[in-house]
């Protein structure tokens, strides 16, 4: 599955660009993200489901700021934590039938081997899709975004929605460059990661 996930890698590394480039925005974008792996979802819904990228903007931003004030770390878990900030997000599609493809046969052998374990540890075949989500987001990160639609500091990342106590889920930390991080935390912002 390794050559499998390098091409989902690689095709989120050239699709979500064009997506963003290409959507309708009213305000500029201060991040993007991508979410994986829903296990309540359908096999034939789990890929269209990682194809989305929520988009949240300087507007929403702005709201939180007013709301938390000085208290920077609970802003920016409103404005990160995508459990906090999904319902302030506009979620687009990326448009690829390979992709869907690939998605579709991964989570299907990824069923298959959960299946066949008998096991309720699936964190290994997560980490692995989270991984190339989180790998394609940390080279488009580290390339930089540039347009008048996303802020200096706009970042693409990714998360796993299911509840999970695991320190090694790929999310925020695996996805952007750890320059942008430390100035996040520097400025009291993100602690809670």
């Amino acid at each position: 599955m390794k050559k499998v996930l390098d091409r989902i890698t690689e095709l989120y590394v050239d699709l979500v660009p064009k997506a963003l480039a290409n959507c309708k925005i009213e305000n500029q974008l201060y991040a993007a993200f991508i979410l994986y792996d829903m296990n309540e979802m359908s096999l034939e819904d789990q890929p269209k489901f990682c194809m989305g990228i929520n988009l949240l903007d300087t507007a929403y931003l702005q709201s939180i700021m007013v709301k938390y004030g000085d208290d920077s770390d609970e802003a920016s878990r409103m404005a990160y934590l995508w459990g906090e900030c999904i319902n302030g997000s506009r979620e687009i599609m990326i448009d690829s039938s390979e992709l869907h493809d690939l998605l579709l046969g991964w989570f299907e052998w990824f069923h298959g081997l959960r299946d066949s374990i008998e096991s309720d540890d699936d964190t290994m075949p997560r980490d692995e899709i989270g991984g190339a989500i989180a790998a394609a987001c940390l080279t488009l990160n580290n390339r930089g975004w540039q347009g008048r639609r996303f802020t200096s500091d706009f970042v693409l990342f990714t998360d796993c929605p299911e509840d999970t106590s695991e320190d090694n889920i790929p999310g925020i930390p695996q996805s952007v460059p750890e320059s942008w991080l430390i100035a996040k935390k520097d400025a009291g912002m993100l602690l809670w990661l």
